[in-house]
């Protein structure tokens, strides 16, 4: 059986620059689309468009219409479904703190996320409850496991998902720029593609 589900567009948003960002108060103050410069990929199947400059409503709606979907009318964007669609957003990364913590044979998942999360609040000086991480397990020799973990604010996830609301779009993820290797793996195009578009300077359109 055929399925009627449609083919997923990828689009990757880049934060590039922000004033707010390079004078170091609170981070989610700078998630701004229209105080920052942007990069905005759109992968559909093998069709890749790379739109760069400081609107990012604009990039946006120039990638979607590049991919064959239309931007939602004014005032609709609420109502619109964009079922299909996979963003992901790329924050630099200053914005996460990161950090490798052992683990012990008889720990659980549920084991590791809660050591993982009390060593995250010690090391940022934070309640856990202002805190959001992620975290991979890998095997080291002679059997020993290590979490890599990454952290941020959930006051900055909160602000990024609500910029993309605001924009009629759901946020389905959100990331530092260094992890373009695992993305570009994931949406089937080349690494040294992204590692060109979110080094070099930023035009714009």
């Amino acid at each position: 059986m055929f399925s009627t589900a449609p083919t997923p567009l990828h689009l990757g948003v880049w934060q590039m620059t922000s004033p707010v960002l390079e004078a170091k108060p609170v981070l989610f103050e700078a998630l701004d689309p229209s105080q920052s410069k942007w990069v905005v990929t759109a992968v559909k199947r093998s069709k890749v468009s790379v739109q760069k400059g400081p609107s990012l409503r604009h990039l946006l709606q120039l990638s979607l219409t590049a991919c064959g979907i239309p931007w939602p009318p004014l005032g609709a964007e609420s109502e619109w479904l964009n079922a299909g669609i996979h963003l992901t957003l790329f924050l630099p990364d200053d914005c996460f703190y990161s950090f490798k913590m052992p683990c012990m044979p008889q720990w659980g998942p549920q084991d590791i996320e809660a050591e993982c999360r009390l060593e995250a609040a010690r090391l940022m000086r934070r309640p856990m409850a202002s805190l959001i991480l992620d975290f991979e397990v890998q095997a080291m020799p002679e059997s020993a496991l290590v979490a890599h973990v990454m952290v941020c604010e959930n006051a900055m996830v909160e602000a990024a998902m609500h910029m993309f609301e605001k924009l009629g779009l759901k946020l389905n993820s959100l990331t530092c720029h260094s992890d373009l290797q695992a993305y570009a793996h994931g949406w089937k195009v080349s690494p040294d593609l992204l590692n060109g578009m979110v080094h070099e300077a930023v035009d714009a359109c």
